[in-house]
């Protein structure tokens, strides 16, 4: 598809690798990881997410070094009293 073009690397399956790949791959991957994992739990937990009206309508994923939604949505966080 994007052959011959800039963006011919990022169709490489190792691009989207950020702690490398097999026998090499960085030691503290697991660790790094499990901190997103716990990170993003205690978010969930402590928030409500509400997506603005305007841009509640169906979207189209638009594949760049990471895939994106398109029109990328506003979303609202509310903290949840405790």
């Amino acid at each position: 598809k994007r052959k011959g073009t800039p963006l011919e690397f990022l169709d490489h399956p190792i691009i989207r690798e950020p702690f490398g790949f097999g026998p090499r791959k960085c030691v503290g991957s697991r660790v790094a990881l499990l901190e997103l994992k716990a990170i993003l739990a205690r978010i969930v937990q402590d928030y409500e997410f509400h997506m603005d009206e305007e841009t509640s309508a169906p979207f189209e994923i638009v594949s760049t070094v990471t895939n994106t939604p398109s029109p990328f949505p506003h979303i609202r966080f509310k903290r949840l009293d405790a």
